[in-house]
């Protein structure tokens, strides 16, 4: 009994560690609304193998971000959910 036990916390960490790995993915985009007031940006995805034409309005982690993008650079970026929220937690231009 206890060997099906730890079986299945081994199992339940297993999935639990492949879904945040999944969730750091970097992705590929281009900038598509810098809203410092809002704290926010808006990133068309351009990932390959993604057919996501639309825009998605991210939270920022890191202010300083707000100086290094300008609407219309092509960016590689990874998104973490912090709060409920979708947050840019890194941001490289492409």
């Amino acid at each position: 009994m206890t060997f099906v036990r730890l079986m299945a916390v081994c199992a339940s960490l297993l999935v639990f560690l492949v879904s945040s790995v999944s969730a750091q993915q970097v992705r590929h985009g281009s900038i598509q609304k810098v809203d410092e007031l809002n704290g926010s940006i808006t990133i068309q995805d351009n990932t390959a193998g993604t057919n996501n034409a639309t825009s998605t309005k991210f939270a920022v982690q890191d202010g300083l971000l707000f100086n290094a993008v300008r609407e219309g650079e092509k960016v590689a970026y990874t998104v973490q959910e912090i709060n409920g929220v979708s947050t840019i937690t890194k941001l490289e231009k492409d």
